[in-house]
């Protein structure tokens, strides 16, 4: 077969490992941007790139909350012509925006940390009061990597993040903080339904934040069965074919939910967990690509 690895993240560890198992797999796939995807939506051509001949049969996108709209646009595009892709529009749009994806997982009972979106006249008192008190995590409603989460350990010091945060005109949530699992979290990845594979981050720095981006160091890690049933109950929700689903471990309140990840990064958890996790995806492509040719049949 032939595909795309579609991707704005030019420089992601993730991308060599999906071009790398899509050889191995036998098929020809290269890495294609998407502001070099020529849109024609009056007619019925299928997305082209600049940078490539391959006409496409799958596309695995690694896009995230950071990536541009119109890179939704290309991929939306690709499905309407018949292009199996991987994850899809649909739970792309359900993943990126944060607030939207807590309001996802609240509805079927995710177990997550107290959230909350304010309204521009809650002062942080009031939302302290809702949320059991100091600290607090703020996140934008868009970012990866651990970009745009910020602790608030006063009521000075968040309202000052809240005040700045609606004059520059963003969205976000506040949530409780876990104390006793700060600077530690789980990711899981989950691909096609189940759990493939998960790793224990932890800080080196004294951040309360475990991202690999940020300096975390990774361990191996099996995963309870709860835990488990959380990540893949969080991906089905989303409709998310892979998703990284990231876990805080509480001594006192077990395992809770704190974010799902569209475009998970490949290298730190292939590394801690030994699996073969592109190769997981490229199956997963394979099976899809197959199950849409019998369903034309």
């Amino acid at each position: 077969m032939q595909g795309w690895i579609l991707s704005h993240l030019e420089t992601s560890p993730s991308l060599p490992l999906l071009l790398d198992a899509c050889r191995k797999a036998g098929h020809r796939a290269e890495l294609v941007h998407p502001r070099d995807c020529l849109l024609e939506p009056c007619s019925n051509r299928p997305p082209r790139a600049a940078t490539t001949e391959i006409v496409p049969q799958f596309v695995i996108t690694k896009l995230g909350s950071t990536a541009p709209g119109y890179a939704l646009g290309v991929v939306r595009a690709l499905e309407a012509a018949g292009v199996t892709c991987i994850n899809d529009s649909a739970s792309l749009e359900r993943s990126r925006d944060k607030i939207r994806a807590t309001q996802e997982l609240a509805a079927v009972g995710t177990p997550m940390p107290t959230s909350l979106i304010p309204h521009w006249k809650m002062r942080a008192a009031e939302a302290l009061d809702l949320l059991g008190g100091a600290p607090v995590i703020v996140k934008l409603a868009r970012g990866t990597k651990g970009v745009g989460v910020m602790l608030c350990e006063s009521k000075e010091s968040l309202q000052s993040v809240m005040d700045m945060l609606w004059g520059l005109g963003e969205d976000f949530l506040l949530q409780r903080a876990v104390a006793d699992s700060f600077g530690v979290d789980i990711r899981v990845l989950v691909v096609d339904g189940r759990v493939v594979a998960a790793m224990r981050r932890s800080a080196t720095n004294g951040d309360f934040r475990a991202n690999l981006a940020g300096g975390g160091v990774a361990t191996a890690l099996t995963p309870t069965p709860e835990q488990c049933r959380i990540a893949e109950t969080a991906a089905a929700r989303l409709g998310l074919a892979m998703a990284g689903v990231d876990l805080l471990d509480s001594a006192r309140e077990g395992s809770l939910l704190i974010e799902v990840n569209s475009a998970p990064g490949l290298g730190g958890i292939t590394s801690a967990s030994g699996r073969d996790v592109a190769g997981e995806i490229v199956r997963l492509a394979e099976r899809a690509v197959s199950s849409a040719v019998a369903n034309a049949a």
